[in-house]
């Protein structure tokens, strides 16, 4: 499922430093709504109940309390909508899609006392599915900003540029000189140029898992879930910048074009308890370890320039150069505690929970301690954050129908407001998300379950370096089908 407060939160980025910040690392460990259309249409309060399938992913504990074999499938349709403010205009965008969002089955063994249940099956973690289109007239500023402040210049024996990031790429192409180690005097030095830019980005992560349950004592159950992941990440930007004033006398037009492909694979386990403390009230406590992920990025930058005339020292009006790479590496993700309480009566059920992660937990390694910087960027830009959902399910005293609500948020992962880094992030960054859902259950063996999920957040993100700054309100929907039958 969706967690819009990372996808489109993206910057420009040096392709000499691949594509790890902490943005990456936080798409990567992002949390998710969770599996099957029951859960999420109560808020994903379901740590306290998981009675069905999807207690692999909430609680395994939970799924002792299953009598009889199930067989889950599901389905999600996702719509994504980011309307960027960039200077002045805003930019619509969006993008749909779908995917499985499960598939498993769970098995429940006779025992003399007690249970002892085994659950494995397919579960969608994630989705990078994202866009943001922003288009407006930079008075002040450049990319040509971004390539003098983010770069060093470094030549080969021969005296020729390494063409190894994008003010590379600019200096080949005379956007930008070289004095003394640096680079100086861009061409396009007065901003007051036409801004384009287009994101989009796609992929998702999965999760096959093999889970188990035991009842250790009356109304008692502890359980485990052994998660092994995997993810597939794509991220294209391109940003273009156009002298729609003929301010410039050479100056008539760039490109720069981003391409990243990460994927990735790990594991990590979810250690459950829950306790049924009356025929009313149900407890429920889990513990999920950090992932352990490697990963692979592939990566390629091109730049193409277009002048009026032939700039000095060269007949030719357009340019076209790039560059790419891979970097393999490793991702620590935050230990995640999550507890809940359930209160049930005869027609209706009651959830709530609550949930906690230090982000500053998150940690990169590579090679020669390649990425040691970006892992002190972690812990001064990110922060601890709890999350609260609350859930009801009602069923109707005539009909086989259940009728669900729920409400959950997040708090945002950083520390401080991009566009004033005194001031802490509050719940206007929190992450906010509505469920509605119903069920149906047909002759005591099929349900047929539905929800409908709608998150919204503000946040703040730069096109470049220091470039102004994009506000964007998300809106991401989702509609979750679940299928179970049991047997």
């Amino acid at each position: 499922m969706k967690k819009i407060w990372i996808l489109a939160a993206f910057v420009l980025t040096s392709a000499a430093a691949y594509a790890q910040n902490e943005l990456d690392a936080l798409r990567q460990s992002q949390p998710s709504f969770g599996v099957g259309a029951r859960a999420l249409g109560m808020g994903s309060a379901y740590t306290s109940i998981a009675d069905d399938y999807s207690a692999m992913f909430f609680n395994p504990a939970g799924l002792g309390q299953i009598k009889r074999f199930e067989a889950n499938l599901g389905f999600d349709f996702n719509q994504y909508r980011a309307d960027a403010s960039y200077i002045n205009p805003t930019t619509s965008a969006s993008i749909a899609g779908n995917a499985l969002n499960s598939a498993g089955l769970v098995i429940p063994f006779p025992t003399y006392r007690g249970s002892f249940t085994l659950a494995l099956g397919y579960n969608r973690l994630r989705s990078f599915r994202a866009t943001q289109e922003v288009n407006a007239f930079n008075q002040n500023g450049s990319v040509s900003d971004w390539f003098l402040s983010s770069f060093t210049p470094s030549f080969d024996n021969s005296g020729r540029i390494i063409l190894n990031d994008a003010a590379a790429l600019a200096f080949n192409q005379f956007l930008v000189s070289d004095q003394g180690g640096r680079y100086v005097n861009p061409l396009v030095n007065r901003g007051q140029v036409q801004q384009t830019s287009r994101l989009l980005e796609d992929g998702g992560g999965n999760a096959f898992s093999i889970a188990g349950s035991i009842e250790v004592a009356p109304a008692l159950f502890l359980g485990a879930t052994v998660n092994f992941t995997n993810s597939r990440y794509t991220y294209n930007r391109m940003l273009a910048e156009r002298d729609v004033n003929n301010i410039y006398t050479e100056f008539s037009s760039l490109s720069l074009t981003d391409d990243i492909l990460t994927e990735t694979n790990g594991w990590n386990a979810k250690f459950g308890l829950l306790y049924r403390a009356s025929d009313n009230i149900r407890l429920g406590i889990t513990v999920e370890t950090p992932t352990l992920l490697n990963l692979r990025d592939t990566y390629s930058t091109r730049l193409q320039t277009t002048y009026k005339r032939p700039p000095q020292g060269t007949t030719q009006t357009s340019f076209s150069d790039a560059f790419d790479g891979d970097f393999s590496y490793n991702l620590q993700t935050p230990v995640v505690f999550s507890a809940g309480i359930t209160l049930e009566e005869s027609f209706l059920t009651l959830s709530a929970e609550a949930s906690y992660r230090d982000w500053t937990q998150l940690s990169y390694s590579a090679d020669g301690n390649a990425l040691s910087d970006v892992n002190r960027r972690i812990t001064a830009d990110l922060t601890q954050a709890f999350g609260a959902a609350v859930g009801a399910e009602l069923r109707l005293p005539t009909l086989p129908v259940r009728l669900r609500a729920g409400y959950s948020i997040l708090q945002s992962p950083f520390r401080n407001k991009l566009s004033n880094p005194s001031q802490a992030t509050n719940f206007d960054d929190a992450r906010r998300t509505l469920s509605l859902g119903a069920g149906i259950l047909l002759q005591q063996t099929l349900s047929i379950d539905v929800a409908y999920l709608m998150t919204n957040q503000l946040f703040e993100n730069r096109l470049y370096g220091a470039s102004p700054i994009i506000t964007e309100s998300i809106r991401n929907n989702n509609l979750v089908l679940t299928a179970s039958f049991r047997f």
